[in-house]
């Protein structure tokens, strides 16, 4: 019966602007954006590596957003459903971003189940619930702290559809050799 309660407690979580992971399309997710104050700068098919595209992945970059300290968002899409969206903010060398945003997620979401303080070591904050990830990381040595909300069964989908294309992509005879 806990069980059961707790579940139905984490169920409740809230994801950014009320957005669905693992169901919103790009084109829900475009109107809540713009709702939101948001521009799409940049949007296409996922790079592997190099000229390496892969078209079961869709994504784009929004600016001006409407989130506190925010440089740029990411949403991406894995056979047009939302299966991650990263927030890029900047950094400083105290990293105190880091606390600050830490902060906010714990008031929403309660204490990580996993954090690692950053000094002298990436900062790492993670909230697990379900399929669901939430991801505070600080890189020791950057100017930049990435937030990231994950479905996890898609993100699991996904990198297994970019060894796809990889993998089809690389094995190619090529001429001359």
């Amino acid at each position: 019966m806990l069980f059961l309660a707790v579940k139905f407690a984490f169920a409740g979580w809230e994801m950014p602007f009320g957005l669905r992971l693992g169901v919103d399309t790009p084109e829900t997710v475009k109107k809540v954006v713009m709702a939101n104050g948001g521009v799409v700068e940049e949007e296409g098919n996922k790079i592997i590596k190099q000229d390496i595209v892969n078209p079961d992945i869709y994504g784009f970059k929004v600016e001006n957003l409407n989130v506190d300290y925010l440089d740029y968002a990411m949403f991406w899409f894995y056979k047009v459903k939302l299966y991650q969206i990263e927030y890029v903010f900047p950094l400083n060398m105290e990293h105190e971003e880091f606390y600050l945003i830490g902060k906010k997620l714990r008031a929403k979401y309660g204490n990580p189940s996993r954090y690692v303080k950053p000094y002298l070591a990436d900062g790492v904050a993670v909230w697990r619930n379900g399929d669901i990830e939430i991801k505070l990381l600080a890189p020791w040595v950057s100017r930049s702290m990435y937030l990231t909300y994950t479905h996890k069964q898609l993100e699991s989908q996904a990198l297994s559809s970019d060894n796809y294309y990889l993998n089809k992509t690389l094995s190619k005879p090529s001429k001359g050799l």
